[in-house]
Protein backbone atom coordinates (compact mmCIF):
# COMPACT_ATOMS: atom_id res chain seq x y z
CA UNK A 1 0.00 0.00 0.00
CA UNK A 2 1.25 3.50 -0.74
CA UNK A 3 0.21 7.02 0.13
CA UNK A 4 0.81 10.46 -1.27
CA UNK A 5 1.84 13.08 1.25
CA UNK A 6 1.11 16.65 0.19
CA UNK A 7 2.90 19.44 2.05
CA UNK A 8 2.70 23.19 1.45
CA UNK A 9 4.84 25.93 3.02
CA UNK A 10 2.82 29.03 3.90
CA UNK A 11 3.24 32.24 5.82
CA UNK A 12 1.97 31.91 9.40
CA UNK A 13 -0.20 34.94 8.60
CA UNK A 14 -2.25 32.67 6.29
CA UNK A 15 -3.04 30.09 9.01
CA UNK A 16 -6.23 31.80 10.28
CA UNK A 17 -7.74 31.83 6.77
CA UNK A 18 -6.78 28.19 6.20
CA UNK A 19 -8.28 27.21 9.56
CA UNK A 20 -11.53 28.87 8.43
CA UNK A 21 -11.54 27.22 4.99
CA UNK A 22 -9.16 24.25 4.99
CA UNK A 23 -10.63 22.99 1.71
CA UNK A 24 -8.65 25.69 -0.11
CA UNK A 25 -5.58 23.48 0.44
CA UNK A 26 -6.99 20.95 -2.01
CA UNK A 27 -6.63 23.59 -4.73
CA UNK A 28 -3.00 24.18 -3.75
CA UNK A 29 -2.27 20.47 -4.17
CA UNK A 30 -3.51 20.63 -7.75
CA UNK A 31 -2.47 23.08 -10.44
CA UNK A 32 -6.02 23.12 -11.83
CA UNK A 33 -7.73 24.35 -8.65
CA UNK A 34 -10.24 27.18 -8.60
CA UNK A 35 -8.96 29.07 -5.57
CA UNK A 36 -6.35 31.79 -5.85
CA UNK A 37 -3.13 30.69 -4.09
CA UNK A 38 -1.88 32.79 -1.17
CA UNK A 39 0.33 35.76 -2.03
CA UNK A 40 3.90 34.66 -2.62
CA UNK A 41 3.02 30.97 -3.15
CA UNK A 42 5.37 29.27 -5.63
CA UNK A 43 4.43 25.69 -6.59
CA UNK A 44 8.03 24.89 -7.49
CA UNK A 45 9.42 25.63 -4.02
CA UNK A 46 6.43 25.71 -1.66
CA UNK A 47 4.79 22.38 -2.53
CA UNK A 48 6.17 18.91 -1.85
CA UNK A 49 4.31 15.79 -2.93
CA UNK A 50 5.86 12.41 -2.41
CA UNK A 51 4.82 8.79 -2.48
CA UNK A 52 5.46 6.78 0.64
CA UNK A 53 5.29 3.01 1.00
CA UNK A 54 5.38 2.09 4.70
CA UNK A 55 6.00 -1.59 3.99
CA UNK A 56 9.21 -0.76 2.09
CA UNK A 57 10.38 1.16 5.14
CA UNK A 58 9.37 -1.75 7.43
CA UNK A 59 6.86 0.49 9.19
CA UNK A 60 3.54 -0.61 10.58
CA UNK A 61 0.73 0.94 8.50
CA UNK A 62 -1.48 1.89 11.46
CA UNK A 63 1.40 3.24 13.54
CA UNK A 64 2.63 5.40 10.67
CA UNK A 65 -0.81 6.90 9.99
CA UNK A 66 -1.31 7.63 13.69
CA UNK A 67 2.10 9.29 13.92
CA UNK A 68 1.50 11.48 10.88
CA UNK A 69 -1.82 12.71 12.18
CA UNK A 70 -0.50 13.54 15.64
CA UNK A 71 1.73 16.15 14.06
CA UNK A 72 0.31 19.64 14.19
CA UNK A 73 -3.33 20.61 14.31
CA UNK A 74 -6.16 18.73 12.58
CA UNK A 75 -8.12 21.17 10.43
CA UNK A 76 -11.42 19.29 10.33
CA UNK A 77 -11.35 18.71 6.57
CA UNK A 78 -11.14 15.05 5.56
CA UNK A 79 -8.48 14.17 3.01
CA UNK A 80 -8.40 10.46 2.09
CA UNK A 81 -6.45 9.19 5.13
CA UNK A 82 -7.45 11.61 7.88
CA UNK A 83 -7.77 15.34 8.32
CA UNK A 84 -5.72 17.99 6.63
CA UNK A 85 -3.28 19.37 9.19
CA UNK A 86 -1.30 22.50 9.98
CA UNK A 87 2.08 22.73 11.68
CA UNK A 88 3.11 26.11 13.09
CA UNK A 89 6.62 27.53 12.61
CA UNK A 90 7.87 26.37 16.03
CA UNK A 91 6.81 22.79 15.35
CA UNK A 92 8.27 22.99 11.83
CA UNK A 93 11.69 23.75 13.32
CA UNK A 94 11.37 20.84 15.78
CA UNK A 95 10.34 18.44 13.01
CA UNK A 96 13.21 19.60 10.80
CA UNK A 97 15.63 18.82 13.61
CA UNK A 98 14.33 15.29 14.13
CA UNK A 99 13.97 14.03 10.56
CA UNK A 100 16.69 11.54 9.69
CA UNK A 101 19.23 11.73 6.91
CA UNK A 102 19.28 13.57 3.65
CA UNK A 103 15.80 13.49 2.20
CA UNK A 104 13.49 15.86 0.30
CA UNK A 105 11.17 15.93 3.34
CA UNK A 106 13.97 16.98 5.71
CA UNK A 107 15.11 19.61 3.20
CA UNK A 108 11.53 20.90 2.85
CA UNK A 109 11.03 21.24 6.62
CA UNK A 110 14.52 22.72 7.09
CA UNK A 111 13.81 25.34 4.42
CA UNK A 112 10.40 26.11 5.95
CA UNK A 113 11.99 26.48 9.39
CA UNK A 114 14.69 28.79 8.03
CA UNK A 115 12.01 30.90 6.35
CA UNK A 116 9.85 31.03 9.51
CA UNK A 117 6.96 29.39 7.65
CA UNK A 118 4.18 27.03 8.66
CA UNK A 119 3.51 23.74 6.86
CA UNK A 120 0.05 22.46 5.99
CA UNK A 121 -0.77 19.18 4.33
CA UNK A 122 -2.56 15.92 4.13
CA UNK A 123 -2.11 12.25 3.40
CA UNK A 124 -3.88 11.08 0.26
Amino acid sequence: MSFWMHLVKISPAHLPAIREQPGVLLDLFSDDGDAEPPAGFDRATDLLEFQFRPEEENLDHHHWLTTVHRVGEALGEDFDHGDLFAVGPDQVANIAGTLPGDSPVKEFFTDAAGEGRAVVGGLG
